[in-house]
């Protein structure tokens, strides 16, 4: 997002907390279209049970906390009255990797992770997941809305271009939506994961380009608490969401695009 900011690309992908960094910096951007649900979890290593939040309360729990995935998982230990202060929080870093490597030895009692990274831990044996009790899509106020295409000062510009854009994009997802065994081969020749670790990864995600505003101005109001914004910008979220583009390339109304899709 600062990238797209600075003017170095047109496009860039973050997480729906970062609405609210774009208005906190009243940075030049606008939230253009939504990409998935879903997508990051948490997983608990085998042998660790939990059957509500407050069961993590002692344990150990890796996530990179700066990242939309650490963002969720803290909303949703507050929001489902946890004490942060009896969870082990442990910022763990962005290498996934290291992060299985630390949940296989025992070093975390679980991973708060995206797909592929956390799909793998439970395929291998060694984690599985504490859902439907334990899951970032369902607990918290924000929902499942994971994902946000901005676009720059140059695109925002250029109405015929990006909504051309946004049209082959939408239309993109559309096809992989309806086509889950074709989503599942192009995933693997991107990544290169296993055909079995994207099949897991697959049955906890979905592909969706709405715009969700609620989970936007809900996010908001964790940013001063969380470090991603310096105060509640929750009333102004709304103007660095842009539906029109949107609109224009799906034929819908800036409503139905800014609404709280369906998951899974």
């Amino acid at each position: 997002m600062q990238a797209v900011a600075r003017g170095d690309v047109d496009l860039g992908y973050s997480g729906i907390p970062q609405i609210a960094t774009a208005a906190d910096g009243n940075l030049s951007v606008k939230a253009v279209a939504g990409y998935g649900l879903g997508g990051q979890n948490i997983v608990l290593r085998k042998g660790v049970t939990a059957s509500a939040w407050s069961d993590l309360q002692g344990k150990r729990i890796c996530a990179p906390l700066p990242s939309g995935a650490g963002i969720m998982l803290r909303i949703a230990l507050l929001e489902n009255d946890v004490d942060l202060s009896k969870v082990q929080l442990i910022d763990s870093g962005f290498v996934g990797q290291a992060n299985l490597q630390a949940l296989q030895a025992g070093n975390c009692d679980g991973l708060v992770m995206w797909s592929p990274i956390v799909d793998t831990a439970v395929v291998d044996g060694y984690a599985h997941y504490a859902t439907p009790l334990l899951d970032l899509s369902t607990a918290t106020s924000i929902g499942a809305a994971n994902g946000i295409l901005f676009a720059g000062a140059r695109l925002l510009k250029d109405r015929a271009l990006l909504v051309d854009f946004l049209k082959a994009y939408t239309e993109s997802l559309e096809f992989m939506r309806s086509h889950p065994d074709e989503w599942r081969s192009v995933a693997i020749q991107l990544t290169g994961v296993r055909s079995d670790v994207v099949a897991e990864a697959l049955k906890h995600q979905g592909l969706n380009y709405n715009l969700d505003l609620a989970a936007a101005r809900a996010a908001a109001k964790y940013g001063p608490q969380f470090g991603y914004a310096k105060s509640d910008v929750s009333s102004s979220v709304a103007s660095f969401v842009d539906a029109s583009f949107l609109s224009a390339a799906t034929g819908k109304t800036a409503g139905e695009l800014t609404s709280r899709p369906t998951f899974p």
